[in-house]
């Protein structure tokens, strides 16, 4: 199923406008401040956003009475407009939608017709607009550390962002200095409701002929409304909303797994500072009910890889085979937590046969890797979208190919990655896992069957500053099955080394 979807910004910070499609690969290339990470954190936070907004639960409360005045929970006043909208048109449903609700007591199977679908995909789209876009204003300040109207590229006016997929568009803007949903539309599926056994089915066939299924227990729905069952239209409405919540987050598959994660490029002097973080703020939260604090702000980003850090708590490593490569193939090691006795967090430890060494005494490389294995050991635990900026840095050559054959178990494993690099030794790497994509006999190079990726697997672009707009735009590099296509290394080498490949090309 292809349903990657693609995002489209301009007059943010450097960029002027950069458009990329996600895949399950993803790779960022380009000189420093081309906007790089700028475009990677918008994509985390819309990733980590709409999942959490699509995978929400509702709590129902047997004590509620539905359809009261006095209900304060957000998401029932969602199901409530509904409800309301199916009750007043519940007595004519036969004719204007064609739903019959004794064919679907029955069990017999009923189409929804596209006015309802419309009418149900309308409520649920004003509900995440509205839930997104509060979301949004209060990520963009905490995830950049100022104002959204501070985002905008000097000498204009206008930061627009769009996601859009085949059937799929969201615009964003920004006006009076706060960020808004200037639409948000998705055309209607095809849809049908039937009983099976005690159970309400929803199914649901998408344009690219994927089928989703969304099943629900009767039981959970009848509730008690003036000592009589309700009204059946509010059971066809739970499994609406549950089954067009289900094709959004088909349509932004990038979301499935519910978890966006973001490694940012400076963990190695973060990863050594994790203790004092906490140590620091463990002393200002005692004084908190004795004096003002002057607590100082992090970027969101900081923050959030910090907070996962410190409160790691060791759990069972549920990607063993992963790791291994990171630690038996580059490291020669382990990274492992030893409980502090001092109560503030846990001591990390590279541990080799010769002995344990704590992390502020090894080398820049290790503490670079170390946080990305603390990740996989402690924090990610199912598969994820991930972004790690500059997965390369402090490695040497030799552990840079190593790492790709690790983005690669990655992708074989069904994880989605987006990385941002200044490496050619990665690129080349990973140029030789497309080339193994069509070779068979791989153990004879002495690689695994899982050591490929197909060119539909895998999307890089080039961030490139243009002189015409004096920003930043993108260029999507041609991949075919024997890799980047040749003309497009050499533009990557030029961005990469700049002056240093003009000089070798003169004779």
């Amino acid at each position: 199923m292809d349903n990657e979807f693609s995002i489209e910004v301009k007059n943010f910070g450097p960029i002027s406008e950069v458009e990329f499609k996600l895949n399950k690969l993803t790779i960022f290339i380009g000189p420093n401040n081309t906007g790089k990470s700028y475009s990677a954190s918008l994509v985390h936070l819309f990733c980590k956003e709409l999942s959490e907004i699509l995978s929400e639960s509702y709590d129902f409360s047997d004590s509620f009475k539905f359809g009261s005045t006095e209900a304060e929970n957000e998401s029932l006043k969602d199901f409530r407009k509904i409800y309301l909208e199916l009750s007043r048109l519940s007595d004519k449903a036969k004719d204007l939608f064609g739903i019959n609700y004794d064919e679907i007591i029955d069990g017999k199977s009923v189409s929804i017709s596209q006015k309802l679908l419309q009418v149900t995909l309308q409520v649920i789209l004003e509900t995440i607009t509205k839930k997104f876009e509060r979301r949004l204003n209060e990520e963009f300040k905490r995830i950049f550390s100022c104002k959204p109207e501070e985002l905008i590229k000097f000498g204009t006016k206008r930061l627009q962002i769009s996601i859009k997929s085949n059937i799929l568009l969201i615009k964003i803007k920004l006006k009076k200095k706060k960020i808004f949903i200037e639409e948000f539309s998705l055309k209607p599926p095809n849809l049908k409701i039937f009983k099976n056994e005690n159970r309400l089915e929803c199914e649901i066939l998408t344009d690219d002929g994927e089928v989703i299924n969304i099943s629900r227990d009767m039981d959970i729905f009848k509730f008690i409304l003036r000592n009589e069952k309700l009204d059946p239209s509010f059971e066809i409405m739970v499994i609406l909303f549950e089954g067009m919540k289900s094709y959004i987050k088909s349509q932004l598959n990038i979301v499935d797994n519910y978890k966006s994660f973001y490694i940012p490029g400076t963990r190695s002097g973060l990863i050594q500072s994790h203790k004092a973080v906490a140590s620091a703020f463990l002393r200002l939260s005692s004084k908190a009910l004795i004096e003002p604090l002057d607590i100082p702000t992090l970027p969101g980003l900081i923050s959030d890889f910090l907070v996962n850090i410190v409160e790691i708590s060791k759990k069972e490593e549920l990607f063993p085979n992963l790791i291994k490569i990171l630690e038996d193939e580059i490291l020669k090691g382990r990274i492992e937590l030893i409980s502090d006795k001092t109560g503030v967090g846990n001591e990390i430890f590279y541990i080799t046969p010769e002995g344990s060494i704590s992390l502020g005494r090894v080398s820049s490389m290790i503490t670079e890797l170390a946080p990305i294995i603390l990740y996989f050991k402690y924090i990610i635990r199912n598969r994820c979208f991930l972004v790690i900026e500059e997965p390369e840095a402090h490695l040497h050559p030799d552990a840079q190919i190593k790492f790709a054959k690790f983005i690669i178990r990655l992708i074989r494993d069904g994880f989605r990655l987006l990385i941002t690099t200044h490496s050619d030794h990665l690129i080349y790497q990973l140029n030789n896992f497309i080339k193994l994509s069509i070779k068979k006999e791989k153990i004879k190079l002495n690689y695994n069957e899982l050591d490929y990726i197909h060119p539909s697997e895998l999307n890089v672009y080039l961030f490139k500053k243009d002189e015409i707009t004096n920003g930043v735009v993108s260029k999507k590099l041609e991949i075919n099955e024997f890799g980047i296509v040749e003309d497009h290394f050499a533009q990557i080498t030029d961005e990469l080394y700049g002056e240093s490949a003009e000089i070798d090309r003169i004779k």
